[in-house]
């Protein structure tokens, strides 16, 4: 894990699994379950398998898993590129533009993750990492743009007007492995408008893969 810079970001979650391949521990996730009314909601935190044993779709077994009992929400919170890549690879993601992704299964963040500088603070009614931190919100689009869920805040829950886009964080490790900091600085509102107008742009092809 030092040797990539994987670093974990959620560090409270309430299950700790371990990954095995023929009997030996390769890697672990950590998952966030909630009881709702009707469902029980498990949130994928992390997820790291030691790089030779990533082609076996061990992951994608632990997603279906979840994603075949009818009773149960599966999700995955602020994921990384390469946890992309494997819902990809399974078809639970497919790519609807040169840098959006549609993905079936949930995409979470936390409000305190949503993304921010001087350009875009003034766009938001509270003041993100300081309010709210534990507030969930959930897209199926993830932008190749920035590494990030794309959401269209049309709920105004911190946007001050109605249909500001906004982009979660990235993982630390996909901002220092794609060089992300200098673009992110700059992100403006007409940014992230225009992420948001290409998802929306490309609806059909959901449309499409969602009938496969």
């Amino acid at each position: 894990m030092k040797n990539e810079h994987y670093s974990i970001q959620y560090t409270k979650s309430n299950i700790f699994r371990e990954i095995t391949y023929n009997k030996k521990v390769v890697g672990f996730v950590t998952l966030d379950p909630v009881i709702m009314e009707d469902n029980i909601k498990y949130t994928l935190t992390e997820a790291y398998i030691i790089p030779e044993y990533r082609g076996h779709n061990l992951l994608y077994e632990l997603i279906e898993e979840h994603q075949n009992i009818a009773e149960i929400i599966f999700s995955i919170k602020s994921p990384n590129t390469s946890l992309m890549k494997v819902l990809l690879k399974n078809n639970l993601a497919t790519n609807i533009s040169d840098t959006i992704i549609f993905s079936t299964v949930h995409l979470d963040t936390e409000i305190g993750n949503i993304y921010t500088n001087k350009n875009l603070k003034k766009l938001y009614k509270i003041k993100i990492n300081t309010e709210f931190n534990e507030g969930i919100v959930t897209s199926h689009y993830y932008t190749l743009e920035t590494d990030s869920i794309l959401f269209n805040d049309t709920e105004k829950i911190v946007a001050k007007h109605e249909d500001i886009p906004f982009i979660s964080t990235p993982r630390s490790d996909d901002i220092r492995e794609n060089k992300l900091r200098p673009k992110l600085k700059k992100l403006k509102q007409e940014d992230l408008t225009a992420m948001m107008f290409n998802a929306i742009a490309n609806y059909e092809k959901v449309e499409e893969f969602m009938k496969e």
